[in-house]
């Protein structure tokens, strides 16, 4: 029986495979948001469907819990090489992976002070696993950090009406000023802790006419996952330049939270994190060139 249901999750997870979906040689299908990437599918060259859930994870070169030696080209590799380099693929694959602790979530905002940017303000007295403030009136969200199907995922603490108000990225997510400031971040981070920003990590434009940025969260919003079709969407924000979600239905008490990640562009030229192997993912007449943005700046690494 237990060998049955272990076959029907991963069923499920492969129905509900993470969506970046942005190409690369080969394919890498990766999302941005949430944990349900535990059945990520990538292709081989011949277009050959890989089972990543069912191999065994591999021996790292380094331990988990330490920052890795940065590879030579650390400056201008791309996004899916910075996932490789980590082998984050045994790591998604991981259904009990712990959530995030507040010990965690506070490291990940001193790190970004310390390699990112020294004035950021993380003043929000909400500790990240309980989320944040979501309104001025002081409320936070309905929702609770699990163990799901999906790995690590959001549920509802109580029924929830449609059209409610359910996240506010404005003051939730963080954001990069650049590609190398995210590449300097990641390298910076314990192995397991830069795998899970790897996945945690989408690209966004804030306006129709605005430039895409790069974000992440840092705090259990992040958790949200990816519903497949619209019945387990159940939370969208109203436009793709807004980060505020709203129920799309009635929730009820209990069920996951689940957000389309096709509504946000994933466009990594865009914001100077394409490989040198990697296919244009839009069309590239302004994607960032590594040039302007590998000033080497003067913060030293930690």
């Amino acid at each position: 029986n237990n060998n049955n249901n272990n076959n029907n999750n991963n069923n499920n997870h492969n129905a509900n495979a993470p969506r970046w979906q942005r190409s690369r040689k080969p394919d890498r299908q990766l999302h941005g948001r949430g944990d349900n990437d535990n059945d990520i599918n990538r292709q081989n060259q011949n277009d050959a469907v890989v089972d990543y859930a069912n191999e065994t994870p591999p021996v790292l070169p380094y331990p988990a819990n330490t920052v890795w030696p940065k590879p030579d080209n650390w400056k201008s590799i791309g996004f899916f090489d910075t996932r490789e380099h980590f082998g984050c693929t045994s790591y998604a694959n991981d259904p009990t992976k712990p959530l995030p602790t507040d010990s965690d979530w506070n490291f990940f905002k001193n790190r970004y002070k310390t390699v990112v940017d020294g004035s950021a303000r993380f003043d929000d007295l909400v500790p990240g696993t309980k989320g944040y403030t979501l309104t001025d009136d002081g409320d936070t969200q309905p929702y609770y950090a699990a163990h799901g199907d999906r790995g690590r995922g959001l549920f509802a603490s109580r029924d929830i009406k449609e059209g409610e108000l359910l996240h506010d990225g404005n003051r939730s997510d963080v954001a990069f000023p650049s590609g190398m400031a995210w590449r300097r971040y990641v390298f910076n981070l314990p192995r397991n802790k830069a795998c899970d920003v790897i996945d945690w990590t989408w690209t966004q434009k804030e306006s129709k006419d605005g430039r895409y940025k790069i974000f992440i969260a840092m705090n259990i919003s992040i958790l949200m996952n990816g519903g497949e079709t619209d019945g387990e969407v159940n939370v969208a924000p109203q436009e793709s330049t807004s980060s505020k979600m709203y129920a799309k239905r009635d929730i009820r008490k209990g069920e996951e939270i689940m957000t389309d990640y096709e509504m946000y562009n994933t466009v990594w030229s865009k914001v100077g994190l394409k490989g040198e192997n990697d296919d244009d993912d839009i069309e590239d007449d302004d994607a960032i060139k590594d040039d302007d943005d590998i000033k080497d700046d003067d913060r030293s690494d930690v």
